[in-house]
């Protein structure tokens, strides 16, 4: 399996960060704590534990492009997802 790119554009990221920060304080339930990630310098995304939050994050996208709207985000998202809850 080849090996990805592990440079991640840090606007991107920072986009995308800032997306689920505002996700979890409009009462969207994010069990990882988005701030610890946002204060993680750069160079911590390059790891394999920074990849590894990273990935786990991009899983839980909906094929058309919205988000699932409670998810752990130190976990990738499973194959079969829990019922909504109403």
């Amino acid at each position: 399996m080849p090996r990805r790119d592990l440079a991640i554009p840090s606007l991107f990221l920072l986009s995308l960060l800032l997306s689920l920060n505002a996700c979890s304080s409009t009462g969207a339930m994010v069990h990882g704590d988005v701030n610890d990630l946002l204060k993680q310098p750069d160079s911590w995304f390059a790891t394999p534990q920074g990849q590894k939050r990273i990935d786990n994050i991009i899983s839980w996208q909906n094929p058309n492009g919205g988000w699932w709207k409670k998810y752990d985000d130190t976990h990738p998202r499973p194959a079969i997802l829990p019922p909504p809850s109403t």
